[in-house]
Formats: structure tokens, C-alpha cells, sequence
């Protein structure tokens, strides 16, 4: 269903569809990303601000040490709310990135770099073009930006695991603090 200002309505009677809808994404209609939300009451489509979103993102240059569920939920944490871990992630099957779904405020600074265990890592969001480079807001490229600031320093989480990870052909999770 149209709701006007360019969001619709679409309803799932299965909790299945429902769960691979909100997180199955990110969503693509031809060059345009969709954003993807629960239905809320207090939604008013005529307002500026969209809110928060799933959105999967990849942790580039991870140790594969943290590809695990526990681990990566809290280094996904450091970024935003985790929602779910890629399973070639958490079967540790590639190594150049950790993916994970996470739920961000697309009216917030986007993390561009997180530090776990002194280590840092650059934060990719899947689909999300329009991040300027500038603010690093979200919704506008640089040329586009009226933030009057100047620049903003990027956000480093840092995120602390175990001194001690263990191997993942232990078949154990890593000790999280």
C-alpha cells in the first residue's frame, strides 16, 4: 500500500516472510536501496527522518579468531544493535571480511572504523551508496552536504575480547570480557 512521501505498506501474514523481509536484505528496486522497518504506530510518513534500519555490514581485515556468533555479536555491537551473523561468517568460510546485520539510525554519524584488541578495521554498509564523505551522515554525497561544521572525525569503537582467543578448530567460543 502507497502511504505517501515514498513509503509503503506491505504486509507478510508469515513470520517467516516477515523475518526474511526485515533482515534478508539489503533490498535493491533497480539503482534505488529500500529501507526495511517494522511497522510502528507512531510512524508519520510526512516527517524527514526515516529512523533506524537493518543493514548488513562488513568488518574488513578481521582476525578470523573473532569469526565467531558470541564474538562477532560483540564487535557488531561496538558498531550498532547486531541482529544477525552471516553464517559463511560464523563458519569461518571467507577471510577478507565479517559480515554481520546490524540496526542503525540513519539519522546518525555512520562508524567507519572499529578497533578490537588494538587492531583496526574498516566498516563497510552494503548498499548504502549515499554516505557522505564529508559528515559521514547518511541520505546525501559530499557535493550535496550542507553540514557546516566541517568535517567529523570518524568513530572508532573499541571493542576488547579475551587475551586469550581460542582456535576456531577448537570448536569453542572465544572468552568475551
Amino acid at each position: 500500500m502507497d502511504v505517501g512521501f515514498g513509503y509503503f505498506l506491505v504486509k507478510s501474514d508469515l513470520a517467516k516472510d516477515r523475518e526474511k523481509i526485515l533482515i534478508g536484505g539489503p533490498w535493491m528496486f533497480g539503482d534505488y536501496y529500500v529501507a526495511v522497518k517494522p511497522w510502528s504506530a507512531t510512524f508519520q510518513p510526512n516527517e524527514k527522518s526515516f529512523g533506524s534500519t537493518p543493514v548488513w555490514i562488513r568488518i574488513v581485515s578481521l582476525n578470523i579468531l573473532y569469526y565467531q556468533e558470541r564474538a562477532m555479536r560483540k564487535i557488531a555491537s561496538g558498531i550498532r544493535t547486531p541482529i544477525k551473523i552471516d553464517l559463511a561468517t560464523k563458519e569461518a568460510k571467507r577471510e577478507k571480511f565479517a559480515r554481520a546485520c546490524v540496526q542503525i539510525d540513519l539519522d546518525l554519524l555512520m562508524v567507519s572504523k572499529i578497533i578490537v584488541d588494538g587492531a583496526k578495521s574498516t566498516i563497510e554498509y552494503e548498499n548504502l551508496d549515499l554516505i557522505c564523505e564529508k559528515c559521514n551522515c547518511f541520505g546525501h554525497v559530499k557535493e550535496y552536504c550542507t553540514e557546516d561544521r566541517g568535517v567529523k572525525e570518524d568513530v572508532e569503537p573499541t571493542v576488547t575480547a579475551s587475551s586469550q582467543p581460542v582456535s576456531l578448530a577448537e570448536g569453542r567460543e572465544s572468552e568475551l570480557d
